[in-house]
């Protein structure tokens, strides 16, 4: 799934880059960035600076863009500057980015091994695979992550800012039959009735209600009628299709497929799958384990979670926000089991 394939951008469109970057932020330092994405892709992306703000977004250009002339590099950068500018926080100002702690403290999810250095200093949960972790939004696009050294800034203490972030994110959840979420009729798509979708109500990184909330594993429980699969789509959703009617051989391939493929390099959560049962607990399914040759009767077995996946089972809060101690960038098993605290 990994790959190493790099195409650094043409100089004409990096150099217009720069001339529009410079035009739209006067003052800031323009500066690029490669960076290896959530499916080993290298990139390379606009960052902009202002003296004493450490909290910018990164915008990555097409390496597959090769401009015809310096017009079509100047209409280029335009847009990646459009871009930009809808990402990027107004100003790194405590008192009016880092307001409203109460409601813009959200849980997203990431790919654990991928994002380590990212998230180092962040407020999170590693659950193996997947890292949940604390972002504060301040637009559809636009956050920071919430780091340790921001919780005197927004007077909350590490339980009471990860307690509010997974109150907010699973107030925030959309769940529903794909073919309603994709504004359709059961009768024209009957097979999107056969996947339940979890993601969150501006389609933005959904996934880590999945992890969060019983509440939502019960729902998607009751509504597919029985046990099930999740597949990771991507950092913003979960698909859940039953148990019993599917082969976790072929799942574990459509997700590989789909990572390779259509999964974006920053949206890349995991090459597994999920098995959830009648007590709600995930079992994480890997390539090559019996339970994905095996299928739904394997990965039941007495109803218990193997010692391997206990990791994977750790406390985060469950959506019910009872002040689960979240990590801060360091690393360890400071946390409580997730299915006892449920």
């Amino acid at each position: 799934m990994v790959r190493s394939a790099y195409v650094k951008p043409a100089e004409m469109l990096v150099r217009a880059v720069r001339e529009a970057a410079e035009a739209a932020f006067p003052g800031c330092e323009i500066g690029f960035e490669e960076r290896i994405k959530g499916n080993g892709v290298r990139m390379t992306g606009l960052i902009v600076r202002e003296p004493g703000r450490d909290c910018v977004p990164i915008v990555y250009m097409d390496p597959r863009f090769v401009p015809a002339d310096e017009e079509d590099a100047r209409r280029e950068a335009s847009l990646l500057v459009e871009r930009y500018k809808e990402a990027r926080l107004v100003r790194m100002d405590a008192e009016e980015v880092l307001s409203d702690p109460e409601t813009k403290l959200e849980v997203h999810a990431a790919n654990t091994a991928l994002n380590t250095e990212r998230l180092d200093g962040v407020i999170r949960k590693e659950l193996g695979e997947i890292t949940l972790y604390l972002f504060f939004r301040t637009g559809r696009d636009s956050g920071c992550l919430f780091r340790h050294t921001m919780l005197e800034q927004v007077h909350m203490t590490e339980e009471e800012a990860w307690k509010r972030g997974c109150e907010n994110t699973a107030s925030r959840r959309r769940t529903g039959y794909l073919y309603e979420i994709m504004g359709e009729t059961e009768e024209e798509n009957a097979a999107r009735k056969q996947v339940y979708m979890v993601t969150s109500a501006h389609f933005r990184y959904g996934a880590a209600v999945f992890f969060l909330s019983p509440e939502v594993r019960r729902e998607i429980r009751e509504k597919l009628g029985g046990d099930y699969y999740a597949l990771p789509a991507s950092v913003h959703e979960i698909l859940a299709v039953r148990a019993d009617h599917s082969d976790p051989g072929y799942l574990l391939e459509t997700v590989r497929m789909a990572n390779r493929d259509t999964v974006s390099e920053e949206e890349y959560l995991s090459g597994c799958i999920f098995f959830v049962g009648e007590d709600l607990r995930w079992k994480t399914i890997r390539a090559g384990d019996a339970c994905a040759q095996e299928g739904a009767e394997a990965c039941r077995g007495n109803g218990r979670i193997p010692e391997e996946d206990a990791e994977e089972n750790r406390a985060v809060g469950a959506g019910t926000a009872d002040g689960a101690r979240p990590e801060t960038g360091k690393g360890g098993a400071d946390t409580d089991d997730l299915q006892d605290q449920e």
